[in-house]
């Protein structure tokens, strides 16, 4: 986990469950004293649950931010927040008969942590899940560890790190597993002849380069998370 990032868990005051939800979505959050002033998160955790009893949602830190600063510096525990339930019309599918290709760029990884933590706690049947994350360098890799113990637990999921701007000490084979921006030829053509599904994340010229990449050689449906 990088330093500009935390990781809030919230409870419902009452104590009891959750909604469950489908991995992709988001909560949107509000102060008590501007509840017109508001920001969407995604949802970090596991979708589902026999009793889900938490949410668990990444905040980046903005500086002059509205939100991410009292995260950040004065989020205690007990304290109370306005929350909506689990909305947004983007979602992963954790039951599929198809692969799933997630490309993302940095903290665009945020929400797709949510399906790869579903099935590591509840299974799921999509039969591959491949997420090819670009960061510059191990300094700047939101979740590497994270990401590497699921990588390690759900056997159908291999994660690809690309680094455009490794450090020296950073080994390819080691700590990356592809230098350079995520772009489409790196994706297996095997993965693309069983018509995976395709979910990028990132900033407009990665989505735009990516997409234009995936279309110009007739791929499956590529589906945007902005």
């Amino acid at each position: 986990m990088t330093e500009d990032i935390r990781e809030p868990l919230l409870r419902p005051a009452d104590g009891g469950p959750l909604p469950e939800f489908r991995p992709g979505r988001h909560i949107t959050r509000a102060e008590a004293d501007a509840p017109g002033t508001t920001r969407a998160y995604s949802l970090t955790g596991a979708a589902r649950s026999d009793a889900l009893g938490a949410y668990r949602l990444a905040v980046r830190r903005i500086d002059g931010g509205v939100f991410s600063p009292v995260v950040h510096c004065g989020l205690t525990a007990g304290a109370r927040r306005l929350v909506t339930v689990p909305s947004g019309l983007f979602a992963i599918p954790v039951d599929h008969d198809q692969p799933v290709v997630l490309l993302a760029a940095g903290v665009g990884i945020t929400p797709f942590l949510g399906h790869l933590e579903t099935p590591a706690s509840t299974g799921g049947s999509v039969p591959e899940v491949v997420p090819h994350h670009g960061n510059r360098n191990r300094r700047t890799h939101p979740f590497a560890d994270r990401l590497r113990k699921l990588d390690e637990a759900i056997a159908r999921l291999t994660v690809i790190d690309h680094y455009s701007r490794p450090d020296a000490e950073d080994v390819i084979g080691v700590h990356y597993s592809a230098f350079g921006r995520v772009t489409a030829e790196h994706i297996d053509e095997e993965l693309i002849r069983r018509r995976a599904r395709f979910y990028i994340r990132g900033p407009q010229a990665m989505i735009d380069a990516v997409t234009a990449g995936l279309t110009a050689s007739r791929r499956p449906e590529v589906r945007h998370l902005r």
